[in-house]
């Protein structure tokens, strides 16, 4: 008999990870939501929130910056470590429509 408990504990990460950074995007190539949900769709990304929706401006229409926090669950990964995160950072920049992101040092453990 399987029990609701175990259930839980095979599911649920009791860890979460945090990326935050500025991200730079060509919204006359794609939607910001667009963009959003491609970040959304990597392995072991569970949130990605704006934090700061800064207008584009006048002079560089092409130019969109948002201020993101990313959350990670590291319960798809084989390995977890500083090298999967870089992964993941590395392919938001690869994103299309992404000019660049720059991300705080620091990657932060938010639940436990």
């Amino acid at each position: 008999m399987i029990k609701l408990t175990d259930i839980f504990k095979e599911t649920l990460s009791p860890k979460i990870y945090q990326i935050d950074g500025t991200m730079v995007a060509d919204t006359t190539q794609r939607p910001l939501a667009d963009i959003l949900s491609d970040i959304r769709a990597l392995t072991g990304v569970t949130i990605v929130r704006v934090t700061n929706n800064r207008q584009p401006s006048a002079e560089k229409l092409k130019k969109y910056v948002v201020d993101i926090n990313v959350k990670i669950d590291p319960a798809p990964f084989e390995t977890f470590d500083s090298g999967t995160i870089e992964s993941i950072k590395q392919k938001i920049v690869k994103i299309p429509a992404v000019r660049t992101v720059r991300y705080t040092e620091k990657t932060k453990l938010v639940k436990y």
